[in-house]
């Protein structure tokens, strides 16, 4: 399966804040942040629907070593990436990126 992946500006500014966070507690941290993303992105492409739906249609997959979930939808021959959030956060604030055929 050939699966497309995009990324909602929105995902980049979740990744663009925790990598800056990350880098302001420990220099290179923010880099391993980023490099777990990439994996958890290509395990998500290899399988979009092996990480269970939270929401409507979204699925959520989890960082392995950060507390941050991938939400995304899979909408024909593609992912979508919604979020990228801290599992603290009030899911009110990706939720909300949610729209039909985003």
């Amino acid at each position: 399966m050939n699966v497309r992946l995009a990324l909602r500006p929105e995902a980049v500014d979740d990744l663009r804040e925790a990598f800056w966070w990350y880098e302001g507690q420990s220099p290179g941290t923010g880099h391993s942040f980023l490099l777990r993303f990439k994996v958890c992105l290509e395990r998500i492409l290899e399988n979009p629907t092996t990480y269970p739906m939270v929401l409507q249609s979204i699925r959520r997959a989890p960082l392995k070593r950060f507390p941050y979930g991938v939400y995304y939808e899979v909408q024909d021959d593609r992912v979508v990436v919604l979020a990228v959030f801290h599992f603290k956060r009030a899911p009110d604030g990706w939720a909300g990126r949610v729209s039909p055929r985003n």
